[in-house]
């Protein structure tokens, strides 16, 4: 199974989402021999039943007549005060700690610590040619203020991660700017199948995937997740899920609600 990798401690598909299928559980404990704690089985995408998973893709693009009014003038904002286009790695090795920086005071919750200089430029330089590097550079004075990062496949885009110096939100709309400009580019311009920005969120912080929707016409493509782990694990799991709501501690918690999802047992919020 040389699709699947190891990623803080569980067993992820590495492929594209609609390539993946329902592994059989000699198939799970023959990956889970080889290390990590659970792994993650996300199969039957873009079913057409409801369930406790999904992931959040658009795969139509029809420029400005898919908007409201409102969301076409952010978009105009945007693209007035930003030069939004593809980078060079050059560009992200020099200015995008300093958008990345100036997100990651703005959070209220940190689920990672924020890299040095140097292991910035180890990890931005460490991307393939098959990365593609977003940005919206100001027209006056041409400093980076938000990036993306973009993994082409075969058939679609991954839209992994974007960063927004938070000081230009209020007033000049940067991310409808940019990720208008993605969709466009992928979609209209390159014909991929479809643009994927996340799947569901088991750590239940962020409201960015309500904005993909309501804001940008993305839409929920539903898989059905099942989680596999490693005897103990499952042992804690089993003994732990009828007491979810009540567990204090985060990270049981986060484990406990991807539990749920692979039960199927989540409303489709």
């Amino acid at each position: 199974m040389v699709n699947y990798i190891l990623y803080r401690g569980g067993w992820v598909f590495s492929g594209e989402p609609h390539c993946e299928v329902q592994l059989t559980e000699y198939q799970a404990n023959r990956i889970l021999s080889g290390g990590g704690y659970l792994l993650r089985n996300c199969y039957d995408f873009d079913c057409k039943e409801p369930t406790s998973f999904w992931y959040l893709i658009k795969d139509t693009y029809q420029g400005s007549s898919e908007y409201s009014k409102k969301i076409n003038k952010y978009i105009e904002k945007a693209h007035a005060k930003f030069d939004i286009r593809l980078i060079s790695r050059e560009m992200m090795c020099e200015q995008g700690l300093n958008v990345m920086t100036a997100a990651y005071n703005n959070y209220t919750v940190h689920e990672y610590k924020l890299p040095d200089k140097k292991q910035w430029l180890k990890e931005i330089n460490g991307y393939d040619d098959s990365i593609d590097f977003w940005g919206c550079v100001d027209r006056e004075t041409g400093l980076l203020q938000a990036y993306s990062i973009c993994k082409r496949n075969k058939d679609s885009v991954n839209l992994q991660s974007s960063k927004v110096n938070p000081a230009f939100l209020p007033k000049y709309y940067p991310m409808y700017g940019l990720y208008d400009a993605r969709n466009q580019y992928y979609l209209q311009e390159k014909h991929y199948k479809y643009v994927i920005t996340s799947a569901r969120s088991i750590t239940q912080h962020s409201h960015i995937q309500e904005f993909m929707i309501d804001k940008m016409n993305f839409r929920k493509a539903y898989a059905r997740m099942k989680v596999y782990y490693r005897t103990p694990l499952k042992m804690m799991v089993n003994i732990l899920y009828p007491f979810r709501k009540y567990i204090p501690i985060r990270k049981v918690r986060i484990l406990l609600y991807q539990e749920a999802m692979s039960r199927n047992e989540l409303k489709d919020e």
